[in-house]
């Protein structure tokens, strides 16, 4: 019977480590997939906002004016509190919108900050 001391420590000890490593990539995946769709979408409405800039309306000639877009983009990110790069030309305006999210639970287990980034597209042509 001696020889069984501490067997149950050990296997607890081990179980522990395990439960926290599943709940980390349940909380922390979770985490990374909700911060991941709020780029995208933040992305998305950025770029929808700079390509309202357009000018040449009057001459009949829709062309994106694109240092406005580029402004306007960048405003709408400022504003939400996002950070990113936009890039607008003629015809489109892409925005690029990068997050760090820090591990909650992987943290305990080594597990560092992840980068998530989306990139989103419009153009106001978009049908």
């Amino acid at each position: 019977m001696d020889a069984d001391r501490g067997v149950v420590s050990a296997m607890v000890a081990v179980l522990t480590v395990v439960f926290v490593a599943c709940s980390g990539l349940v909380l922390d995946g979770g985490r990374l997939v909700a911060a991941r769709s709020q780029a995208a979408a933040r992305a998305h409405e950025a770029a929808r906002a700079g390509s309202q800039e357009l000018h040449r309306l009057r001459s009949g000639s829709l062309d994106l004016d694109a240092a406005g877009a580029v402004a306007r983009a960048r405003a709408y990110l400022e504003g939400v509190g996002a950070t990113g790069e936009v890039r607008a030309d003629e015809r489109r305006v892409t925005v690029t919108v990068r997050s760090v999210v820090h591990p909650l639970l992987l943290g305990v287990l080594g597990v560092g900050a992840r980068t998530v980034d989306a990139t989103r597209s419009a153009s106001p042509f978009d049908s």
